[in-house]
């Protein structure tokens, strides 16, 4: 597919588990040119991503919007 969208797709796992899947969805992802689209509560499942474009809308309303450079190997 194009684009993956879900919604807290790891909230029910145990965190191991989650930032094992979320190392391996964004690495299959980038290998496919797939996009993801993920919303989460998890912090920590953030880094093993490693998105592009990490958007986080925090409780007090305030949005921090953090870039990777996508020309940088991981």
């Amino acid at each position: 597919p194009q684009w993956i969208v879900a919604d807290e797709f790891t909230a029910t796992l145990d965190r191991t588990l989650a930032k094992v899947i979320a190392f391996n969805l964004g690495k299959t992802a980038r290998r496919r040119g797939t996009g993801l689209l993920l919303a989460t509560t998890h912090d920590d499942v953030a880094a093993d991503l490693q998105p592009d474009l990490h958007v986080r809308c925090r409780l007090d309303g305030v949005i921090d919007v953090e870039r990777r450079d996508s020309k940088k190997k991981s």
